[in-house]
């Protein structure tokens, strides 16, 4: 497949979708949804024209597709006088989407396209790891975060280091003796106190 041809499918499921969602646009916000300037009527138009041009031979026989076609005729005269959509026309036109996307579906095997460049496509079908590690995780983070793991692990290590020196902590590792591990091989300490 092409990318042009491609393009048309998006442009395709795009006017469907827009379509499909204006029931839904009209009763979240309350508001008619225009019929033309880009709207519905041009989205009707849009998917006549495209199935056409891609010769959806099953869509183009579904009884929804008749439906949708007559459907954009009373609309195009109704457009004349009334300018937006009413609820039970956003609602018949929901139905016809759907059923329209149904049958593309089902002619396209279900299958989905998506507009992909160069990059997302090798990305897409690379075997998996990096040829090459970088750096470039740690060049790209904010410095205030860099500082605070610096600071962090320079804190831990003097806890480390001044929690090991304290006599509470040379009592505990002699309390445990052999059991505590990689102390097996050092010398006993002398516990007597030095006052």
């Amino acid at each position: 497949m092409n990318a042009l041809q491609a393009k048309k499918f998006i442009k395709l499921g795009t006017a469907i979708r827009y379509l499909n969602d204006v029931k839904y646009k009209m009763g979240a916000s309350s508001a008619p949804e225009p019929l033309g300037d880009n709207h519905v009527v041009d989205n009707i138009r849009l998917v006549i024209e495209i199935t056409k041009e891609l010769k959806l031979e099953g869509t183009l026989k579904a009884g929804a597709f008749g439906k949708l076609q007559r459907f954009y005729k009373n609309l195009q005269n109704v457009s004349r006088t009334e300018t937006t959509l009413t609820m039970e026309q956003a609602q018949e036109l929901h139905e016809l989407a759907r059923r329209i996307r149904e049958s593309l579906l089902a002619e396209g095997n279900n299958r989905i396209v998506y507009d992909l460049d160069q990059t997302e496509v090798e990305a897409a079908t690379s075997p998996g790891w990096p040829a090459k590690l970088t750096v470039g995780l740690v060049l790209k983070t904010p410095w205030s975060i860099v500082k605070w793991l610096i600071g962090l692990i320079i804190a831990v290590f003097i806890l480390g280091v001044t929690v090991s020196e304290t006599g509470w902590y040379t009592r505990v590792k002699e309390a445990l003796g052999d059991e505590a591990p990689g102390l097996e091989n050092q010398a006993p300490a002398d516990l007597s106190d030095k006052k």
